[in-house]
């Protein structure tokens, strides 16, 4: 599944709009109303774009803006351990709704409270210390 750099479009669609205008074959005008960006900001993705197109991201232009600097996680077991619980969170609200019958975006997010909170306070986490017995 493609990354999502943009509220309505993948990392590849945005990649392919650029590339169609640069090859001529859609207008700015109808670019900027679609993606819902005003002109200078369209330019500065364009030019970034230009820059590496296998490196674009707007995620990293949107952090520059905003003047942040990330952090990267520097192993696959460091990452492992920040989206595992987003995973498991997941799966069980899913779950849960569906068992539920839950259709509200109201009720879901009464679901939602309710496997945060026992995530984080009853839900047992192993924190990768190797304890020692006695």
């Amino acid at each position: 599944m493609a990354k999502q750099l943009h509220k309505r479009f993948s990392d590849e669609e945005v990649k392919m709009l650029l590339e169609k205008y640069l090859s001529e074959k859609v207008e700015l005008s109808y670019l900027l109303e679609i993606l819902g960006i005003k002109r200078r900001r369209f330019f500065e993705l364009l030019k970034e774009y230009k820059r590496n197109p296998a490196r674009f991201s707007m995620w990293k232009k949107v952090i520059d803006d905003c003047k942040v600097k990330p952090i990267y996680a520097l192993s696959p077991q460091a990452r492992g351990k920040i989206e595992r619980p987003y995973r498991w969170l997941q799966d069980r609200i899913v779950r849960t709704c569906a068992r539920e019958e839950i259709r509200t975006v109201q009720e879901a997010e009464k679901v939602l409270e309710a496997e945060v909170e026992k995530y984080n306070y009853r839900q047992v986490k192993n924190s990768g210390l190797n304890l020692v017995k006695f």
